[in-house]
């Protein structure tokens, strides 16, 4: 067992030099400068004002966008924790990228669903928000929390969800990925929560999801149309002309905004497919070791209440007989040889249960994805991008609101 733990360990390390540390942090988020927004971009300081727009129709409806971050991998705060709650920080974050892949390839298109994309955190643009978190996942069993936001904040779906993996070795299985029919269980429910949303309602989600990009970089302006209260809840209280030239000038940036998103969904893809032998070999190793520590438990258990049982049983025939007498004898040798059995078997199925545990840890160790820094360019000029897939998103996003004010006072210098 050891050989082949290492193998994994030296597996993973090797992987390591060749994939990303982008995916590692990409779970970051940041407060907004001038409201508690809860998903979608937050704004960014400037000081040029305009005339209001007056109200007019919005672009043909093509579709919505949904946004699905890395799952929350719920790591502990406290190292110490990690054994005692069966958590692998290196092989959760790991996991965390994967489910969002995975969910994201089956929303893309779906329904109303125009595109779906992984994204380095919730700030990024767009009308919905897929946010996860990995409750309990140990090889056996994957527990996900799950909420579908829209970016005026409103909940459109919470649900947990629970699956077991029986055995990794079903014929009738047709992924290698044993819980492919929990993330298309999450789909579908995302998918029905979104057709449900009223043609009303879907104006508004449209039209806020613009406002917030454009306010993200102009919000002494566009802050305006909206108003937002203290549980992060949004309204449209008006919309600029179609032809508001500060609102054509923000959708151009926009523009770029998704190339970056779009750009980087081939590396999420990468990471999915360079990880997918040594993650699935992980989850078959890691079903056994949790399958046997949990049986194990189990026994333990078992053998508790045997010897309680025990006891009773032997302190009830040592009380029937007469003091002295055989069956006092009789009774309290029960007694004592239940305790005694029952408290040899708890400390073996104990110390398997340990030992099964150990080689879990042993299995989840050392995960570190590094990636090359990615030069992006608009109008000519290129910046260069570096740090998590977080880091370099919100570099870029600091970098069009400079290229859109350096249009405004064109003076200045990028």
């Amino acid at each position: 067992m050891l050989n082949t733990q290492s193998f994994f360990i030296l597996y993973f390390k090797i992987l390591n030099c060749a994939l990303l540390l982008l995916f590692i942090q990409s779970c970051a988020t940041s407060t907004s400068s001038t409201a508690a927004y809860s998903v979608g971009p937050t704004a960014r300081q400037s000081n040029s004002t305009a005339d209001t727009g007056s109200t007019s129709s919005s672009p043909s409806f093509g579709g919505y966008s949904v946004s699905v971050p890395p799952f929350d991998p719920n790591i502990p705060s406290d190292p110490e924790d990690y054994e005692r709650l069966g958590v692998w920080p290196e092989v959760r974050r790991t996991e965390a990228i994967r489910i969002a892949a995975e969910l994201k390839e089956k929303l893309d298109g779906s329904g109303m669903i125009a595109a779906a994309r992984v994204t380095p955190s919730v700030e990024a643009t767009s009308h919905f928000y897929v946010n996860g978190k990995i409750r309990v996942s140990n090889g056996e069993d994957l527990r996900l929390s799950v909420e579908l936001i829209d970016i005026t904040g409103r909940s459109r779906m919470s649900k947990n969800y629970t699956h077991r993996v029986s055995n990794y070795d079903d014929p009738r299985a047709t992924s290698r990925n044993l819980h492919d029919s929990l993330i298309a269980e999450i789909s579908e429910d995302v998918i029905r929560a979104i057709s449900r949303i009223r043609e009303r309602d879907r104006e508004t989600i449209s039209r806020v999801e613009r406002i917030r990009f454009a306010e993200s970089f102009q919000p002494s302006y566009f802050s305006q149309f909206i108003d937002t209260n203290r549980r992060g809840r949004t309204r449209l209280v008006a919309f600029p002309a179609e032809n508001d030239a500060m609102l054509e000038r923000i959708e151009l940036l926009k523009i770029k905004d998704q190339l970056f998103v779009d750009d980087i969904q081939k590396e999420y893809s990468e990471f999915t497919a360079d990880s997918n032998d040594p993650f699935f070999t992980w989850q078959q190793q890691a079903l056994v070791e949790s399958r046997a520590a949990r049986e194990a438990r189990n026994r333990a258990r078992g053998n508790l209440l045997a010897g309680i049982a025990a006891v009773a049983i032997g302190a009830a025939i040592a009380a029937d007989a007469a003091p002295y007498s055989t069956a006092a004898d009789v009774g309290a040798a029960v007694a004592v040889v239940g305790a005694v059995g029952a408290g040899v078997a708890i400390t073996e199925n104990l110390r398997d249960a340990r030992s099964h545990t150990d080689s879990l840890n042993e299995i989840g160790k050392s995960l570190n994805i590094q990636l090359a820094p990615r030069v992006m360019e608009i109008e000519g000029q290129q910046k260069e991008l570096t740090g998590t897939a977080a880091e370099q998103y919100m570099q870029w996003r600091q970098y069009l609101a400079d290229f859109y004010n350096l249009e405004r006072t064109p003076d200045r210098q990028l």
